[in-house]
């Protein structure tokens, strides 16, 4: 007597069993293309942020989602750069670049803070350190006391360079991990894994 006969299961039932078992693995197997194709490529990774910055003119700001954060990537003026760049170190609250990141602290220069070579974008988180609420100064209608941006809960200014400068907020904007594909789109490098929260 078979093995499945001394467990009870009559021939008959066995046979529906091993039919729908086939059955289902081969439906899986037929769907798998469809199911893989929806994975990112392999190349990529799931976290890839790719922004083409060409749409965005002089003076304008965009903001895009990464980890779960807004930030704001602004195409800066000569103005915007210069008021930035003729900032002393001595007259910043808080003289870390704040690089997500970064393996050491860094000057909280405009130079630091933006990438060499494209000295008009500069991208920041666009939560006040302060409170943690969305910071305003995209419209140019008004940007703060500073020309940057500037928080509706607490009044904290930040300048062109998103660097705190009035109000409570004791530290810069951070400045996400990213990086220049070509000259019109960005990537916001996505092996590195920090969060606002874990600023110092």
């Amino acid at each position: 007597m078979a093995d499945f006969q001394r467990a009870g299961i009559g021939r008959r039932k066995f046979v529906n069993l091993a039919t729908a078992a086939f059955a289902t693995a081969g439906a899986g197997a037929a769907l798998w293309p469809f199911i893989d194709q929806m994975n990112p490529p392999r190349h990529t990774r799931p976290d890839d942020i790719e922004v083409d910055v060409s749409s965005i003119g002089e003076g304008q700001t965009s903001t895009i989602r990464w980890r779960g954060q807004p930030v704001y990537i602004r195409h800066r003026t000569q103005n915007d750069i210069a008021a930035a760049r003729r900032v002393p170190l001595s007259e910043l609250r808080d003289q870390d670049a704040r690089l997500i990141g970064g393996a050491k602290p860094r000057p909280a220069t405009d130079e630091n803070r933006t990438k060499p070579g494209h000295a008009e974008w500069i991208v920041v988180v666009g939560l006040c350190p302060h409170d943690n609420c969305m910071l305003q100064g995209n419209d140019p209608g008004f940007r703060g006391d500073y020309g940057g941006w500037w928080c509706p809960i607490c009044a904290s200014h930040f300048d062109t360079s998103g660097r705190t400068r009035i109000g409570p907020a004791q530290k810069n904007l951070p400045i996400p991990p990213y990086r220049f594909l070509t000259p019109a789109k960005i990537a916001l490098v996505p092996e590195i894994m920090a969060h606002v929260g874990q600023i110092d």
